[in-house]
C-alpha cells in the first residue's frame, strides 16, 4: 500500500504530465494519426488464437477527450497546489496541514457539486472520503494544533474562526446536533495539556 507521502506526490506528477500531454495535443494526434504508416502497429494481442493489431491511431484523443484531460488537469491541480505548500525547503509548514486540507476539501466540494464536473463527481467523492479520514486523523494528534497555536499569526483564531468556539457549539446543539463540540475548548485543552510550563 502506498503511503500519503508517496501517493499526494504521484498525483502532483500526474498532473503536470497532463498539462505537459495538454501542451502537445496537437502533436500527439498528429503523431498517431501518421505513426501507422512510419511504424507499423503498435501492437498485436492474441486472444483465443484470434490476432487482433492495435494500431497507433486507436490513441489519437477527440477535442471531447482534450476537454476532459483539461478538466482532470483542474481537478488535479488542487492538490497539486497543497503539495507545493508543502515542499518548503527552509522554513516550517506543519501549522499548514490543517488549513490546506480545509482547503482542498472545500475546493473538491465545490468541485463535485458544478455540473462542469459531473462526470467525475463519484471519483470526487471517493477522494473526498479518503481526506476525510485524513483529516480525522488530526484529532489524534495534537501536534497540529500546537503547530498553529505556536505561529506567530493564527494563535488559536483560525480554531475559533474555522470552527467555532461557545456560540457556534451552542448553535449546532439548537439545531440537534447533541454532539457538538466547542473546538476552541477543545484547542485550548490540548494547549494547557501540553504546554505546562
Amino acid at each position: 500500500m502506498l503511503s500519503r507521502a508517496v501517493l499526494l506526490r504521484e498525483v502532483c506528477v500526474s498532473s503536470r504530465l497532463l498539462t505537459v500531454l495538454l501542451n502537445y495535443c496537437q502533436a500527439i494526434n498528429r503523431f498517431c494519426e501518421t505513426a501507422d504508416a512510419r511504424f507499423g502497429v503498435i501492437t498485436t494481442l492474441r486472444i483465443n488464437g484470434v490476432k487482433k493489431e492495435i494500431p497507433w491511431k486507436a490513441f489519437k484523443l477527440s477535442d471531447s477527450d482534450w476537454v476532459r484531460v483539461t478538466e482532470l488537469i483542474e481537478i488535479l491541480k488542487d492538490v497539486d497546489q497543497v503539495q507545493q505548500v508543502f515542499s518548503a525547503a527552509q522554513l516550517p509548514t506543519l501549522w499548514k496541514a490543517i488549513p490546506e486540507f480545509e482547503r482542498l476539501q472545500t475546493a473538491w466540494e465545490k468541485k463535485e457539486r458544478d455540473a462542469k464536473y459531473a462526470l467525475y463527481a463519484p471519483g470526487i467523492r471517493l477522494a473526498l472520503d479518503k481526506l476525510k479520514k485524513y483529516y480525522c486523523d488530526f484529532d489524534d494528534k495534537p501536534v497540529f494544533v500546537l503547530a498553529l497555536y505556536l505561529h506567530p499569526y493564527y494563535k488559536l483564531a483560525y480554531i475559533s474562526r474555522a470552527w467555532g468556539g461557545a456560540k457556534e457549539q451552542a448553535a449546532e446543539r439548537a439545531k440537534g446536533n447533541k454532539h457538538a463540540k466547542n473546538w476552541l475548548l477543545e484547542a485550548e485543552t490540548i494547549v494547557k495539556s501540553t504546554v505546562r510550563h
